[in-house]
């Protein structure tokens, strides 16, 4: 009798750590993709405001942005890669305002809508 109370007690102690085995495992899992993603969403985010900053800078020698082109998913200023992965891009001009959408794709998509002003 003391013996089948033990494997008894032995079999319980087994199903519960495989169940709390089983959970932490799919915890892991949930959190590593929750971490991917905010991770991307951050680095999408650095991307547009390093991308804003400097169009706010070069606005100053180039008043339109015309040396502002996009091609095969990349925008570039001048011949040089400003960003990657774009897959859509639009430009408009106002009175003393630049209006810029860019959408970045990456394991999702995100926008971002930039506006430069002209002080010329």
């Amino acid at each position: 009798m003391k013996k089948a109370i033990t494997l008894l007690e032995t079999l319980f102690s087994i199903v519960i750590l495989s169940i709390i085995l089983v959970s932490s495992a799919n915890l892991n899992i949930i959190l590593f993709e929750q971490n991917k993603q905010s991770n991307e969403l951050l680095l999408s985010k650095i991307d547009f405001e390093t991308t804003r900053l400097f169009l706010e800078h070069k606005i100053k020698i180039d008043a339109k942005l015309e040396s502002l082109n996009f091609n095969n998913d990349t925008i570039f200023y001048k011949d040089d890669i400003l960003l990657l992965n774009v897959n859509k891009y639009s430009k408009s001009l106002s009175a003393n305002l630049i209006y810029i959408n860019i959408c970045i794709k990456r394991s999702f998509e995100i926008c971002q809508n930039i506006k430069v002003k002209n002080d010329f």
